[in-house]
């Protein structure tokens, strides 16, 4: 059985692009209106932490954070392959981790996540984020709903 690995992440990482969830790459586009090989790159040179999540030597998921300069405050990020619907419990164990070291970092942790994105949704209440009800985001104004975890100043990522 294979194992899922977890990585710092690299450049060579961004590879995973063509193979991002559909959920994802829509959710990239109406947050930012930029292309999703931008944006992965960009989230991985600009995180404070980022890590790749390994299946048999191939990005199946990339886990990041940014600071919310001067509060003590990250800004998380996921994207991902369909693999890891193939894998959900060796996702978890290893996502588990990833949380873990965000919450032990940041004294809060805040993002958006789009409204369709109906997977993402679900993990990040398992993974223990309070998660707001949607409204109007990003530049296209797409139903997004804002996730927070632990106590820090409201902020808009």
């Amino acid at each position: 059985m294979p194992a899922l690995v977890k990585v710092p992440a690299r450049p060579c990482h961004a590879a995973i692009v063509p193979y991002l969830r559909q959920a994802d790459v829509e959710e990239i586009w109406a947050s930012s209106g930029l292309s999703p090989g931008f944006s992965v790159a960009y989230s991985i040179a600009h995180s404070k932490d980022a890590w790749a999540i390994l299946l048999d030597e191939k990005p199946v998921a990339l886990f990041g954070v940014g600071e919310v300069p001067n509060s003590g405050g990250g800004i998380p990020w996921l994207v991902a392959t369909d693999e890891i619907e193939k894998h959900p419990i060796k996702f978890y164990r290893v996502s588990k981790s990833v949380i873990a070291r965000m919450k032990e970092r940041y004294t809060f942790l805040t993002n958006w996540v789009d409204a369709r994105n109906v997977l993402s949704i679900r993990w990040l209440r398992w993974a223990g984020f309070a998660v707001d009800e949607p409204k109007p985001w990003g530049p296209y104004g797409f139903p997004f709903h804002k996730f927070s975890w632990g106590e820090g100043i409201a902020c808009a990522p």
